[in-house]
Formats: C-alpha cells, sequence, structure tokens
C-alpha cells in the first residue's frame, strides 16, 4: 500500500467558535452551576428552619421595648392572638405585634414570632377585617418560617458568593442571577400568605369581606406600571385581587362588605 500524506489545515489548533461566544458560555454554564447550587442549599436550609424551636427564636429576637401606643398596641395584640388561634399554629402565645414610628406604610412578619406595623399603616387602613386580612397574612408567614428561610437564603448566598468570587461586580450580576431564580418561588409564598389569610379571616368572622379592600386602594394611589412589578417578588396587585376572588368562589366563602367593622381601638394620636 502506498502511503499518501494528508495536507494539514491551517490554522488546526484554533478554535472556529468566536471567543466572546465561548467566553458567554463559559459563563452561562458558571451562573447555572451557582444558581443550581443556591437552590439545593436553598431546600435544605428551609428543611432545617422547620425544626429551629420557636422558644429559642423569641428568646433571641424579640424584645420587650416600651411602646409608644400601648393601649393600641394591647388591642392589635389581642387582635392577633384570636386570629392566630384560626390557624394550623400551636404556638400563638410566641407571636407578637409592636407598632413602630415611620412614614411609610408598611406590615411585615420578623423574626422570633413578629409582626411589625408602622404607624403610618394604621392610618391608610380603613376597617378591621382589612386590618385582619394583613395580620393574617403575616400569621401564615410567621408559622411557615418565611422570615428565618429568607434569612437563611441570605447567608447562603453570601458564603457561596464568597467561595466563588471576591470581585464586587461579579458577585452583584451573580447575586441578581440567584435571585431571579427564587423569585417565582418568592411569589408564590405570597400568593400562599394571601389565600391562608383569607382561610383565617373566614373562620375568624365567618366572612371574607376586607380581604381585597387594601390592594383595590393601594392601586388607585400606586403609579407604577405593571411591569415594574416583574421584578417583585410580590405579584402585582390585580393578580392578587383575582386569586384571592377566585379562591373565595371555589370554597363558597361568605363575602358581605356591609359586615366589615370599623376600627374603634386606634389611638387618636396615631389618627392625626
Amino acid at each position: 500500500m502506498k502511503y499518501t500524506p494528508v495536507d494539514i489545515e491551517e490554522n488546526v489548533n484554533i478554535s472556529k467558535v468566536s471567543p466572546l461566544v465561548q467566553a458567554f458560555q463559559i459563563m452561562a454554564g458558571f451562573f447555572i452551576v451557582v444558581a443550581a447550587l443556591f437552590v439545593v442549599c436553598s431546600i435544605f436550609a428551609d428543611f432545617i428552619v422547620q425544626y429551629i424551636p420557636i422558644e429559642w427564636e423569641h428568646k433571641l429576637f424579640v424584645k420587650n421595648t416600651k411602646s409608644k401606643y400601648p393601649q393600641t398596641q394591647a388591642k392589635l395584640n389581642e387582635l392577633v392572638q384570636g386570629l392566630c388561634k384560626k390557624t394550623k399554629s400551636k404556638n400563638c402565645k410566641y407571636y407578637k405585634l409592636n407598632i413602630i414610628t415611620c412614614k411609610q406604610p408598611n406590615a411585615y412578619a420578623s423574626l422570633g414570632g413578629q409582626i411589625l406595623v408602622t404607624d403610618s399603616f394604621l392610618k391608610f387602613i380603613k376597617s378591621e377585617n382589612e386590618l385582619s386580612f394583613v395580620l393574617s397574612h403575616e400569621l401564615s408567614h410567621i408559622i411557615n418560617k418565611d422570615p428565618e428561610k429568607n434569612l437563611s437564603r441570605q447567608i447562603l448566598m453570601g458564603l457561596i458568593l464568597s467561595i466563588f468570587t471576591q470581585d464586587a461586580k461579579v458577585a452583584e450580576i451573580m447575586n441578581y442571577s440567584a435571585n431571579n431564580v427564587t423569585l417565582a418561588y418568592s411569589r408564590e409564598v405570597e400568593k400562599r400568605a394571601d389565600l391562608e389569610a383569607v382561610e383565617t379571616i373566614n373562620n375568624y368572622y365567618g366572612n371574607t369581606a376586607g380581604s381585597i379592600d387594601l390592594f383595590e386602594r393601594i392601586m388607585k394611589k400606586d403609579k407604577n406600571p405593571e411591569i415594574f412589578y416583574y421584578f417583585s417578588t410580590h405579584p402585582p396587585y390585580q393578580s392578587r385581587i383575582e386569586n384571592i376572588k377566585n379562591y373565595i368562589k371555589e370554597n363558597n366563602y361568605f363575602y358581605n362588605s356591609s359586615q366589615k367593622r370599623p376600627i374603634k381601638f386606634v389611638e387618636k394620636k396615631i389618627k392625626k
């Protein structure tokens, strides 16, 4: 057999794929690995958090500070306890509401079974039923340990970022990517809290009135386009209203706005 030499192509060691494309592929693969690692670790952390006793959290995070509105705070805590007894929780005695001074109307669940409500938020509320829905929503977060899960995810993200990179800009991009991976999960958590709140006020009042009032009023005041809610952990207000209405209809819950109770226990100095 006669040997015939084969001509070697020029630039045989040079990749036919653009270096920019290769760099993009490497970066994309890196972000996918980090995001997947973050999700796996988050699931593990969420599982562990469920077994942390509320007694430990209460001692660590709940401080007995003097309230600026003692009468209102005491009444609100009575309401929280009444609502909590209509939920699946057996730890109601550890849940506590505190009123804080802030110009921004807000209410949120915190560590150790705490519900924090701003005094400006109490000015914004129009009925006890509406307030009870918000408190029940926050109770859902507390009962399901959502604040603890959120904290554990933040800690894990920090650890993962510190392991993989020391570059602040790269870390920021990675953090943004991981947050978007868990965005849908966060929205599902908010949806669950809304629907559990509907159940709670229905069990407490025998009526679901007040469950959509706050969202409807915020929509009238909020001038931000709907598109900005795409990157928010909370679903768009219209979506929340529709979910609640559908849930009420599916469960044949009673809704009668004429049965809403006025708020009689908010101190006059808050209303000023």
